[in-house]
């Protein structure tokens, strides 16, 4: 037995909402590594050929990639497991000790108590050995055996 929603006309308009908030998001989030690589090739920052040319050859890019990589999902794993718990767990207990331990004139001194170091390192730990093995297991998922299937452009 499938669970489905009929298609009523609140359903096809959510999923019309959605479709519109992806397109839009998908327009801010690719702008600063458009601009970016606009820099890079010394683009001017007006409305010209060469800026379509740049933006035209990313999403070419872009699609080139997720048509040659069919199992993405696996690839978002790795970066996930090994950026996402480094960015939440680990980096800003580290960052957050390192900046109490730092000693300027015109930085108060502030001392961390030791319950909170422990607590600090557990969650650096923690983070550490959730990073390593989400990392470790997305490593072998796109190493499987069954990971291994051709781009849809493949004849």
């Amino acid at each position: 037995m499938a669970l489905s929603i009929s298609e009523t006309p609140l359903v096809i308009l959510a999923n019309i909402s959605i479709a519109i908030h992806l397109v839009f998001a998908f327009l801010i989030v690719i702008n600063p590594v458009c601009q970016e690589l606009e820099e890079i090739f010394g683009v001017p920052h007006q409305y010209n050929w060469k800026r379509c040319f740049v933006r035209t050859l990313i999403i070419l890019l872009m699609v080139l990639i997720g048509e040659t990589i069919p199992k993405f999902g696996k690839i978002l794993s790795l970066v996930g497991g090994s950026t996402i718990t480094m960015l939440t767990f680990v980096f800003p207990p580290y960052f957050y000790m390192r900046l109490c331990n730092q000693k300027s004139p015109l930085w108060p001194e502030h001392h961390i108590p030791l319950y909170i170091k422990t607590y600090l390192w557990e969650l650096i730990f923690l983070g550490l050995i959730g990073g390593t093995a989400s990392t470790y297991s997305a490593i072998t998922a796109i190493f499987g055996t069954d990971s291994f299937t051709k781009p849809c452009y493949w004849i």
